[in-house]
């Protein structure tokens, strides 16, 4: 189940690559992709989100990664 991938895990976003969760991170892009079209119904985005669903893990990588950025720079005076 996805509250199991997530325990092991740390996180909710399951490879669509990997065999050994093949089923279950097909199911967590269909839920991505309902969700952006609207299909998706709220009581099932609140479920999702209560066990930490990231809905769009490019953008979460890339607010992480900026936020790293941003200590770095208070820390150095720099982004270099």
């Amino acid at each position: 189940s996805l509250e199991e991938y997530s325990s092991q895990h740390g996180d909710c976003n399951v490879p669509l690559g990997r065999e050994e969760h093949r089923r279950l991170g097909t199911w967590v892009s269909t839920q991505r992709t309902l969700k952006s079209k609207g299909e998706l119904p709220q009581e099932r985005v609140e479920r999702l989100e209560r066990i930490g669903f990231v809905w769009d893990p490019n953008n979460a990588a890339w607010e992480e990664m900026f936020s790293s950025l941003e200590e770095y720079n208070s820390q150095h005076g720099d982004c270099n």
